[in-house]
């Protein structure tokens, strides 16, 4: 039985980063404008600021460098802005993430009875560090995909079959059937799994028909590291809501 959870997505990328006012270097957090809560990441060069106050939207900044990408959701696992502003992250933004989401679940001792916010900030890493190459986080890019083709957060259990469905720059539609949890080469082990290959046992995963599009997509394209943008940069924005907030929903794939 799938679950589906209804999320609508726009962007938010402001283009310089939020204060750091010194926070802590591991998990140590301060105080920053507006509420937000800073905590710096180890020496990844990484620092996320939180907004989990009582009210319904929960929001998180990650800076890298020069920029930070705002996100807002609902604990009812909505969301109302991801980034924008056409920033594109290198290589070594990428590493940096990818390193400060490892810091993050291991000091917060990241499990699938972690808090709804934790699980938040470290999927959001997690996305960030396996952008495409080339990949430009535009806002309507996330709109456009949100209105007409992203299916919600569509859990799929593993070991089911599961119809993967994406587009390239020369083929309108392609479709496989797929073993959701299928080991491909080439690092595509855990087919629909939301994250590069098999990720780490111990950190809760989204299983999604989203993801499970764009790993089709990244797969059948010789993708490296993620899909190229003019094939499978859709697939990825489309899968953004599942990666992020489809542990929330209950996506375990089980």
């Amino acid at each position: 039985m799938q679950i589906l959870l209804a999320a609508s997505l726009s962007i938010l990328l402001v283009s310089c980063g939020l204060p750091r006012n010194g926070a802590d270097k591991n998990m140590g957090g301060e105080q920053t404008q507006a509420g937000m809560s800073a905590q710096s990441l180890g020496d990844s060069g990484v620092s996320i600021s939180r907004n989990e106050g009582s009210g319904d939207d929960r929001s998180i900044a990650v800076s890298i460098g020069d920029k930070t990408i705002h996100v807002s959701y609902t604990e009812e696992g909505s969301f109302s802005h991801f980034n924008g502003n056409g920033a594109v992250l290198s290589d070594e933004d990428k590493a940096a993430l990818a390193k400060a989401a490892q810091i993050f679940a291991q000091e917060s001792k990241l499990t699938e009875k972690s808090s709804f916010e934790d699980r938040v900030a470290f999927n959001l890493m997690d996305y960030l560090a396996h952008a495409p190459a080339n990949f430009a986080f535009e806002a309507n890019k996330y709109r456009h995909h949100m209105s007409l083709k992203n299916e919600g957060i569509s859990c799929i259990k593993k070991n089911s079959i599961v119809k993967a469905e994406w587009n390239t720059k020369v083929s309108g539609y392609v479709f496989e059937d797929i073993k959701v949890g299928a080991n491909w080469p080439n690092k595509y082990g855990c087919m629909g799994r939301c994250g590069s290959d098999c990720g780490n046992w111990w950190i809760p995963s989204s299983w999604t028909k989203d993801c499970m599009d764009h790993d089709a997509c990244s797969a059948r394209n010789n993708a490296s590291g993620g899909a190229s943008d003019p094939n499978c940069g859709d697939e990825f924005t489309e899968a953004a809501d599942d990666w992020l907030l489809g542990v929330g929903a209950g996506c375990f794939g089980s």
